[in-house]
């Protein structure tokens, strides 16, 4: 029974079973920013990006977008997962209006 453990920081680690005592260091496994941290501009706009994208609309905002297009952009994101039209999942729709609406505070400074 081998492991492999990854805490996110550091080199990845192999471990040997109980009793042997040896632990072997492995190469080093990037940590990944989170691509949709909504505590960036770019991060919302990725954010964005991504829900639009789900719902294969024909609009993809970036870093120089102007303020209308980023309110349209908003607008039918705002219409796809609002949590009235979200029955049987009212929990995740939830979850996603309140990201979305932190995102837009962001983005409508």
């Amino acid at each position: 029974m081998n492991d492999n453990i990854n805490l996110g920081i550091g080199p990845k680690v192999h471990v040997e079973p109980i009793g042997t005592g040896r632990v072997i260091k492995t190469k080093p496994v990037p940590v990944l920013a989170n691509p949709f941290d909504i505590s960036t501009r770019q991060g919302c706009l990725n954010f964005y990006n991504m829900l639009l994208g789900k719902n294969r609309i024909n609009v993809t905002l970036r870093s120089d977008s102007t303020p209308d297009q980023i309110k349209k952009a908003h607008r039918i994101i705002i219409k796809k997962y609002h949590p009235d039209k979200w029955q049987k999942d009212k929990d995740k729709a939830t979850f996603l209006m309140k990201r979305i609406n932190a995102a837009w505070e962001l983005l409508s400074k």
